[in-house]
């Protein structure tokens, strides 16, 4: 098993932009999600159990989302504000 993970966005051939995640020695490669628009600009918890990120999958504008790597669940943290809401960073971190 690797030491670390490393988690980023790729943007498929159709267009839609999706985490994934492997680790830091090439091998499990994984989908984290499957949306039909951008998702991008990922950023681990301080206890490497969750993963925020920005993603119009719901509003067509970026929102923050946090996603729960043993649930696979995600919730929408910024609901309600205005605005184009980007690149997510935990502190401390």
């Amino acid at each position: 098993m690797a030491a670390s993970r490393i988690a980023f966005s790729l943007r498929t051939t159709q267009g839609n932009q999706d985490l994934y995640l492997i680790d830091s020695d090439g091998e499990n490669f994984r989908r984290l999600t499957n949306y039909d628009d951008l998702t991008m600009s990922p950023s681990w918890s301080p206890d490497g159990k969750r993963i925020a990120f920005s993603s119009r999958k719901t509003t067509g504008l970026p929102r923050i989302f946090e996603l729960d790597l043993e649930t696979s669940e995600d919730k929408m943290l910024d609901a309600g504000r205005d605005g184009d809401h980007n690149t997510p960073i935990y502190s401390p971190n």
